[in-house]
């Protein structure tokens, strides 16, 4: 398999921790400036929200497209989890958006596939947390095939960057 695919989280897995950082308390505005700061290679960027839905018995993710103005009103909301999506990347995911992108495990097959998570003002206990963010640059399959997501890392990096730059 190729980076940039769609990745199944039932015969993929993580390898290794991934990276992750904290970036403080943020607005929507350095959200998108940050994104105006990306790599220009592969624009353009899409916000992507997931939404917890009760289907029957059990919760659903539900991943539709966002725009970074509506984070502080989706937060009111209780949706903190983002997803830095670029097409030209993983254009197999435009379809699946199309249809109406939703599963119990929706999420996980953004994050193994590499998009950038940005958990932005979750809540845990009433206390607002301060902005996440996360990318998973290695998964392998259960039969051992290893898949970088070079250029999502990079992403990362970039997004991290610009936003270190706006809380310091």
């Amino acid at each position: 398999m190729t980076s940039g695919a769609l990745i199944s989280p039932e015969r993929w897995h993580r390898d290794g921790r991934g990276l992750t950082a904290e970036v403080g308390f943020l607005g929507p505005s350095s959200i998108e400036m940050a994104m105006g700061q990306l790599p220009e290679a592969w624009l353009p960027y899409r916000l992507l929200v997931v939404t917890k839905l009760k289907q029957g018995k059990n919760y659903v993710d539900f991943v539709r497209a966002a725009e970074p103005v509506q984070l502080d009103e989706r937060a009111v909301h209780g949706e903190w989890d983002y997803f830095l999506w670029s097409p030209s990347l993983t254009s197999e995911l435009s379809e699946v958006l199309e249809a109406g992108f939703s599963g119990p495990r929706a999420a996980d097959v953004l994050s193994l596939s590499g998009l950038v998570n940005i958990q932005y003002q979750r809540q845990l206990k009433r206390r607002r947390i301060p902005t996440r963010l996360g990318c998973v640059n290695k998964v392998r399959s259960d039969d051992g095939e290893l898949v970088l997501h070079s250029q999502y890392e990079k992403v990362y990096r970039s997004l991290l960057r610009s936003l270190q730059e706006v809380t310091v």
